[in-house]
């Protein structure tokens, strides 16, 4: 795709001399001239797509050009509304976007990442109801406490999709965990902590991650425990490395984690 540039004079009326209209005049402007570029830009995009939409991904179908419809995104400096081409498909009777696909928002979609983003971390502050008002008067995003709830919920399907993920990863090739040992422990206790490390090399600080795990443990003296099949880790990798260091015989038990604060 070819380099789109752009040029812009700007006129500014002083109306006012203080500091404070200033400031909002020129954030006036600011947004104005996002919008523009913005809708520049994805006018280009669409073009270039254009070229590249000719059947239908489905049945192989030639698309046909049916109009176009309007679309507002929310976006970090305001809500834009653009109208981009739509295509039919005469077999699928599907309508497609070309201008939706190249730029990653499905039809429904009228958000980009940096206001999901923001929206979702007002949310972990204060409230929902608060994190409307919050990101209207510091940012001027409108966005309703109801959607926020929505992305809220989507994000923990999607973390957790994620994590189960990357168990998997962690455990699989391992099969038949019942035939390793009969006599596995019902319950592996693990800890993990982090803290800091500063490379004298680089200057640069670095988490490393420490754990232990154990099953086993026999009073020895008052308050005084010796746990029988400890191990402990520490590393700078990630914590699925921790998890790889738990013998395999002790993976289908019961796990209790504890978190060092």
């Amino acid at each position: 795709m070819k380099e789109i540039k752009l040029s812009f004079k700007i006129s500014i009326s002083l109306n006012q001399t203080d500091i404070h209209w200033i400031e909002e005049e020129l954030l006036r402007i600011r947004e104005e001239i996002f919008k523009e570029v913005f809708n520049k830009v994805l006018r280009r995009i669409e073009k270039e797509a254009i070229k590249v939409t000719r059947a239908c991904k489905k049945c192989g179908s030639f698309l046909v050009k049916n109009g176009n419809e309007p679309k507002k995104i929310r976006t970090l400096i305001g809500a834009v509304e653009t109208k981009r081409i739509r295509f039919r498909c005469q077999r699928c009777k599907e309508d497609i976007y070309p201008l939706d696909e190249a730029i990653g928002l499905s039809r429904g979609e009228r958000m980009t990442l940096g206001v999901r983003e923001r929206s979702l971390w007002a949310a972990v502050e204060v409230s929902y109801e608060k994190a409307t008002e919050f990101l209207k008067k510091f940012t001027g995003l409108e966005v309703s406490h109801k959607k926020i709830h929505e992305m809220a919920l989507e994000e923990g399907r999607r973390i957790q999709e994620r994590e189960e993920n990357r168990r998997s990863k962690v455990f699989e090739g391992v099969q038949n965990l019942e035939d390793i040992d009969k006599k596995s422990p019902e319950v592996l206790y693990i800890q993990v902590d982090g803290t800091g490390v500063n490379d004298r090399a680089s200057k640069q600080w670095m988490e490393c991650k420490v754990g232990a795990s154990f099953s086993q443990r026999v009073l020895i003296s008052k308050d005084r425990f010796w746990l029988m099949d400890k191990r402990s880790y520490a590393s700078i990798e990630d914590v699925e490395a921790l998890v790889s260091c738990i013998p395999i015989q002790q993976r289908k038990t019961r796990i209790h984690i504890a978190l060092q604060a």
